[in-house]
């Protein structure tokens, strides 16, 4: 069994927001009548980055190029980390389709394949981590959910830095979409945590030590605090006086959050 570093949390974390950023300009560009082309393509910049970079972490941890070239060539539909890399493979060529007909009107049909990509590639972190045979990745069903509502967060947040850079302007119902799912992803930690405090199995017990105790409990319980509940908060306040400096500032947070609590899973399940 594969023995995965910090690395590879960055890579879950990296491939979450790619997917998402992605398939959230898209919705963008659907409900304003294809108005945002330039907010498509600076996400599809952003998530090019993103998986190009996952994809060299992820070759780094299989400890070998070979190994990533035979998840490729020799596709096991059965393994979630062979399924994956072809995902992730797959949003690539999408996503450089779409940058050589960023002004085509075929581009709407073309989105369709990306959102079906995107969504694989949001839902891919979780599921690999679920279908590896270690107790807190494997005990509930709740951690492909985890890691999507806040890919969803994450994703919401680099969408809004990307629009300030492209017209200097705010999307404030993505704001608070991101708000939104960093607090599905909290509701979602409690009952995952609740789950295996509670649970009667003995490995879910010793999993439920793992993840709160040392390092990973520190990561964990920091994740929650800094990406879900002050981001929840901030938006709660700022309902009706938006401050963009703060809105930034939470935003950051949310990209932050996420990532510690990728490494706490990582390193809490791996004890």
């Amino acid at each position: 069994m594969l023995r995965w570093s910090g690395l590879y949390g960055v890579t879950l974390w990296m491939t979450g927001i790619a997917g998402a950023v992605y398939l959230l300009a898209l919705l963008v560009n659907v409900r304003t009548g294809w108005q945002q082309r330039k907010l498509l393509v600076g996400s599809v910049l952003v998530a090019s980055g993103l998986i190009v970079v996952a994809l060299i972490i992820l070759i780094i941890e299989l400890g070998s190029p070979l190994r990533f070239w035979h998840l490729l060539v020799y596709p096991r539909f059965y393994s979630p980390l062979s399924v994956g890399s072809w995902v992730l493979m797959g949003l690539l060529g999408v996503l450089a389709v779409t940058l050589l007909l960023k002004a085509s009107p075929w581009l709407p049909m073309l989105s369709i394949l990306g959102a079906v990509f995107a969504s694989l590639t949001i839902v891919y972190p979780g599921v690999v981590l679920h279908a590896t045979h270690r107790p807190l990745w494997y005990f509930t069903n709740l951690l492909p959910l985890i890691f999507t509502a806040t890919s969803f967060a994450t994703g919401a947040a680099v969408l809004i830095f990307i629009k300030l850079i492209i017209d200097r302007s705010l999307l404030s119902n993505i704001y608070y979409f991101s708000a939104l799912a960093a607090g599905a992803g909290f509701i979602l930690v409690i009952l995952f945590v609740t789950t295996l405090r509670f649970s009667q199995a003995t490995v879910a017990n010793r999993a439920y030590a793992q993840l709160m105790s040392g390092g990973s409990g520190i990561l964990f319980m920091s994740a929650v605090s800094v990406g879900m509940i002050i981001p929840m908060i901030s938006a709660w306040i700022m309902r009706k006086r938006p401050n963009l400096p703060v809105i930034l500032g939470t935003e950051g947070l949310i990209l932050v959050g996420a990532l510690l609590l990728r490494l706490s899973f990582i390193y809490g399940g791996q004890v």
